[in-house]
Protein backbone atom coordinates (compact mmCIF):
# COMPACT_ATOMS: atom_id res chain seq x y z
CA UNK A 1 0.00 0.00 0.00
CA UNK A 2 2.99 2.36 0.98
CA UNK A 3 3.90 2.60 -2.61
CA UNK A 4 0.21 2.94 -3.98
CA UNK A 5 -0.28 5.75 -2.07
CA UNK A 6 2.71 7.68 -2.72
CA UNK A 7 2.69 11.22 -4.50
CA UNK A 8 3.78 12.41 -7.71
CA UNK A 9 7.02 14.59 -8.19
CA UNK A 10 5.50 17.66 -9.44
CA UNK A 11 3.88 17.99 -5.65
CA UNK A 12 7.51 18.29 -4.38
CA UNK A 13 6.78 22.41 -5.38
CA UNK A 14 4.19 21.82 -2.40
CA UNK A 15 7.09 20.96 0.49
CA UNK A 16 6.49 24.56 1.98
CA UNK A 17 2.70 23.78 2.32
CA UNK A 18 2.15 20.04 2.72
CA UNK A 19 3.99 18.53 6.41
CA UNK A 20 4.77 15.08 5.93
CA UNK A 21 1.16 14.26 7.80
CA UNK A 22 -0.52 16.36 5.16
CA UNK A 23 1.51 14.67 2.51
CA UNK A 24 0.30 11.23 3.94
CA UNK A 25 -3.03 12.22 3.77
CA UNK A 26 -3.16 13.69 0.44
CA UNK A 27 -1.51 10.00 -0.77
CA UNK A 28 -3.78 8.40 0.30
CA UNK A 29 -6.62 9.94 -1.04
CA UNK A 30 -5.70 10.66 -4.02
CA UNK A 31 -5.20 6.69 -4.13
CA UNK A 32 -8.37 6.43 -2.90
CA UNK A 33 -9.71 8.69 -5.50
CA UNK A 34 -7.59 6.51 -8.69
CA UNK A 35 -6.20 9.91 -9.36
CA UNK A 36 -3.55 9.56 -12.16
CA UNK A 37 -0.20 11.31 -11.33
CA UNK A 38 -0.65 13.24 -14.34
CA UNK A 39 -3.80 14.84 -12.36
CA UNK A 40 -2.54 18.52 -11.59
CA UNK A 41 -4.86 19.08 -9.38
CA UNK A 42 -3.84 18.61 -5.34
CA UNK A 43 -7.12 16.86 -4.30
CA UNK A 44 -8.62 16.06 -7.51
CA UNK A 45 -12.71 16.92 -8.49
CA UNK A 46 -14.92 17.34 -5.73
CA UNK A 47 -16.78 13.75 -5.61
CA UNK A 48 -20.08 13.13 -5.70
CA UNK A 49 -20.77 11.80 -2.56
CA UNK A 50 -21.56 13.83 0.29
CA UNK A 51 -19.18 12.66 3.06
CA UNK A 52 -16.70 12.32 0.30
CA UNK A 53 -17.51 16.04 -0.65
CA UNK A 54 -17.36 16.91 2.66
CA UNK A 55 -14.29 15.50 3.53
CA UNK A 56 -12.78 16.91 -0.11
CA UNK A 57 -13.77 20.26 1.52
CA UNK A 58 -11.83 19.71 4.82
CA UNK A 59 -8.89 18.68 2.86
CA UNK A 60 -8.17 21.81 0.33
CA UNK A 61 -9.21 23.92 3.20
CA UNK A 62 -6.17 22.22 5.32
CA UNK A 63 -4.36 23.04 2.37
CA UNK A 64 -5.22 26.46 1.33
CA UNK A 65 -4.73 27.23 5.16
CA UNK A 66 -1.30 26.81 4.81
CA UNK A 67 -0.86 28.19 1.50
CA UNK A 68 -1.50 31.44 3.00
CA UNK A 69 1.30 31.33 5.01
CA UNK A 70 3.50 30.58 1.65
CA UNK A 71 1.78 33.53 0.32
CA UNK A 72 2.94 35.82 3.48
CA UNK A 73 6.95 35.18 2.45
CA UNK A 74 5.82 36.28 -0.85
CA UNK A 75 4.35 39.49 0.28
CA UNK A 76 7.26 40.31 2.77
CA UNK A 77 9.45 40.02 -0.34
CA UNK A 78 7.35 42.56 -2.53
CA UNK A 79 7.08 45.08 0.13
CA UNK A 80 10.77 45.09 0.89
CA UNK A 81 10.76 46.88 -2.68
CA UNK A 82 7.04 48.94 -2.84
CA UNK A 83 7.84 49.74 1.36
CA UNK A 84 4.20 49.67 1.04
CA UNK A 85 0.73 47.20 1.24
CA UNK A 86 -1.36 47.91 -1.30
CA UNK A 87 -4.56 46.10 -3.31
CA UNK A 88 -1.97 44.46 -5.75
CA UNK A 89 0.29 43.05 -3.19
CA UNK A 90 -1.94 39.55 -2.66
CA UNK A 91 -2.20 39.45 -6.37
CA UNK A 92 1.29 39.71 -7.00
CA UNK A 93 2.09 37.26 -4.36
CA UNK A 94 -0.05 34.86 -5.54
CA UNK A 95 1.56 35.67 -9.21
CA UNK A 96 4.96 35.10 -7.99
CA UNK A 97 4.15 31.90 -6.04
CA UNK A 98 2.56 30.23 -9.00
CA UNK A 99 5.43 31.02 -11.53
CA UNK A 100 7.82 29.48 -8.76
CA UNK A 101 5.54 26.39 -8.73
CA UNK A 102 5.57 26.03 -12.18
CA UNK A 103 9.27 25.97 -12.38
CA UNK A 104 10.54 30.03 -12.61
CA UNK A 105 13.13 31.50 -10.61
CA UNK A 106 10.09 34.20 -9.32
CA UNK A 107 12.71 35.57 -7.10
CA UNK A 108 15.18 36.69 -9.81
CA UNK A 109 12.46 37.44 -11.67
CA UNK A 110 10.97 39.82 -8.79
CA UNK A 111 14.64 41.25 -8.79
CA UNK A 112 15.05 42.20 -12.21
CA UNK A 113 11.80 43.81 -12.24
CA UNK A 114 12.46 45.98 -9.60
CA UNK A 115 15.76 46.73 -11.04
CA UNK A 116 14.74 47.86 -14.66
CA UNK A 117 14.04 51.04 -13.10
CA UNK A 118 12.48 52.86 -10.31
CA UNK A 119 9.15 51.83 -8.98
CA UNK A 120 6.61 54.68 -9.76
CA UNK A 121 5.19 56.62 -6.13
CA UNK A 122 1.54 55.61 -7.28
CA UNK A 123 0.52 51.98 -7.78
CA UNK A 124 4.06 50.73 -7.38
CA UNK A 125 2.83 46.95 -6.73
CA UNK A 126 0.90 47.09 -10.25
CA UNK A 127 4.16 48.29 -11.99
CA UNK A 128 6.39 45.42 -10.48
CA UNK A 129 3.35 42.70 -11.40
CA UNK A 130 3.60 44.35 -15.07
CA UNK A 131 7.30 44.26 -15.29
CA UNK A 132 7.12 40.24 -14.17
CA UNK A 133 4.47 39.23 -16.48
CA UNK A 134 6.56 40.93 -19.18
CA UNK A 135 9.54 39.35 -17.97
CA UNK A 136 7.55 36.05 -18.27
CA UNK A 137 5.44 36.40 -21.00
CA UNK A 138 7.25 35.31 -24.61
CA UNK A 139 8.02 37.98 -27.04
CA UNK A 140 6.50 37.83 -30.21
CA UNK A 141 8.79 37.85 -32.92
CA UNK A 142 7.62 39.61 -36.19
CA UNK A 143 7.23 36.90 -39.23
CA UNK A 144 10.01 37.08 -41.41
CA UNK A 145 8.62 38.43 -44.51
CA UNK A 146 9.97 36.35 -47.61
CA UNK A 147 9.30 37.16 -51.14
CA UNK A 148 7.18 33.95 -52.67
CA UNK A 149 8.42 35.00 -56.24
CA UNK A 150 11.99 37.41 -55.85
CA UNK A 151 12.78 39.93 -58.95
CA UNK A 152 15.86 40.40 -60.22
CA UNK A 153 16.90 43.97 -61.11
CA UNK A 154 15.99 44.89 -64.36
CA UNK A 155 18.60 46.76 -66.45
CA UNK A 156 17.79 50.40 -68.04
CA UNK A 157 16.49 49.85 -71.31
CA UNK A 158 15.54 53.26 -71.45
CA UNK A 159 15.41 57.18 -71.46
CA UNK A 160 15.09 57.64 -66.94
CA UNK A 161 14.14 60.52 -65.11
CA UNK A 162 17.53 61.96 -63.90
CA UNK A 163 17.75 59.76 -60.67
Amino acid sequence: MQESASLPEWTSRYDDVLDLDQRGVLAVWRAARGLKPDDRSLTGPAPDDDREAAYHRHLNRTINARYGDALQVWETKILDYTRKRDDHTATLARQLDGLARRGHDADRLLDLAAARKPLPVDHPTSALAYRVKELVTPKKRKPQTIDPFPRSPQPHSGPTLGM
